[in-house]
């Protein structure tokens, strides 16, 4: 579907789209085991990822990015600032000009990526949290499952309840399944797995699947900073905060490398800051595109109506004798009048013309006066 693959191409310019590896504890330091003996609770292990979530409030960072693609390779810098309870914002940019804007707010997320080409569609993709439905394109573009692989998101009580816990097969890992359709914003119907290393119970991956198990996107975590204190004066309990992570579109074969830079935790964001920050971008001869009326690619789309001329009689149908069929009453004022409707009943009968004759030659009429005068003379019957 073009408008679909027109978004997809401006992921690869976006800077936003992610490579594709399998999970990867990286090489960030880990402490001692904090679990030993029997796999931990799920319970446990999302109080955890709570506590950890809880105390970070507001995040900024200055990333790098590195983006490889069957269409291309490059770098590019951006800024990426998140605020509770649903605020974030995601710019990217070279030295000359803007490439891509990814955000949301409490109403909505967007996506803007810069797109080269005489044809190339500008647009700018939209959607409202409540109209998101069963889309795999607004699932992976949303924000929500960047910041649920960055761990800053809360996990609310019910989803929590019903989270399931398994140790990978080698022991090192361990794979927490959220429930589809449980959290606290629309389309989760997908599939979500975050996977934990076992020591540190920090997350290397974090996997969304389509109703059709098939991986739409995942982060895996490369990288953390020493904890840094939770507190705006450096002071308080320890966040942990990732440094390198690659995201990806596995489908779409896209990959992000990103490296956070200058990260600053619980900075306080200004309401008129937040009002200018976190909000959708303008962009001159830019169409506004709502995600949820695009037709989805997973979705079998229902057969266009088709039209049929009516069967041929059965044969061996005997059709009466023709008929008059009267009158027609339903004579428009372009039609002829009929001549039978100007004869009263008491009219003359119709006399018609006698009807031209050429004249007979002499020979003809002479013969034919001949006998009728009788046979000629000798002739016998």
């Amino acid at each position: 579907m073009k408008v679909y693959r027109t978004v997809l191409v401006a992921l690869f310019t976006l800077a936003m789209s992610t490579g594709c590896r399998t999970a990867g504890v990286g090489n960030f330091t880990r402490p001692e085991p904090l679990v030993t003996g029997a796999t931990p609770a799920a319970t446990e292990l999302v109080a955890e990822l709570n506590r950890n979530a809880e105390r970070l409030q507001t995040f900024e960072a200055s990333p790098t990015i590195y983006v490889t693609s069957p269409n291309l390779n490059g770098g590019v810098n951006g800024h990426l600032a998140m605020a509770r309870p649903r605020d974030f914002k995601l710019e990217l940019a070279t030295h000359v000009y803007d490439v891509a804007d990814i955000g949301s707010n409490q109403d909505e997320f967007w996506f803007w990526a810069m797109t080269r080409g005489r044809n190339a569609e500008k647009a700018i993709y939209y959607c409202k949290y409540d109209d998101m439905g069963n889309s795999p394109l607004a699932a992976t573009l949303q924000p929500d499952w960047i910041v649920e692989a960055l761990g800053f998101r809360t996990i609310p009580e019910d989803e929590a309840a019903a989270i399931t816990v398994r140790p990978s097969k080698d022991g090192k890992t361990l794979v927490l399944t959220h429930p589809p359709g449980k959290g606290n914003s629309p389309g989760r119907a997908f599939r979500r797995e975050t996977v934990l290393d076992a020591a540190t119970h920090r997350i290397v991956q974090h996997v969304v699947y389509s109703p059709k198990n098939e991986v739409l996107a995942q982060a895996n975590i490369g990288e953390y900073w020493p904890d840094i204190p939770a507190g705006s004066d450096g002071q308080g309990e320890k966040v942990q905060v990732p440094k390198k992570l690659t995201l990806e579109w596995t489908q779409e074969g896209m990959k992000l490398d990103v490296t956070l830079s200058s990260p600053r935790v619980n900075a306080e964001i200004s309401p008129k800051r937040r009002a200018l920050l976190f909000v959708e971008p303008t962009k001159k001869d830019h169409k506004r595109v709502n995600l949820a009326e695009l037709p989805n690619p997973g979705v079998r789309q229902p057969p266009a109506a088709m039209r049929s001329t009516r069967p041929a009689p059965p044969a061996g149908v005997k059709l009466g004798e023709p008929s008059p069929v009267g009158l027609d009453d339903r004579r428009s004022p372009q039609d002829p009048v009929a001549l039978t409707a100007d004869l009263g009943a008491g009219s003359a009968p119709l006399v018609t013309p006698p009807l031209p004759s050429a004249p007979e030659p002499d020979s003809i009429r002479s013969a034919t006066a001949s006998l009728r005068e009788g046979p000629p003379p000798g002739f016998a019957r």
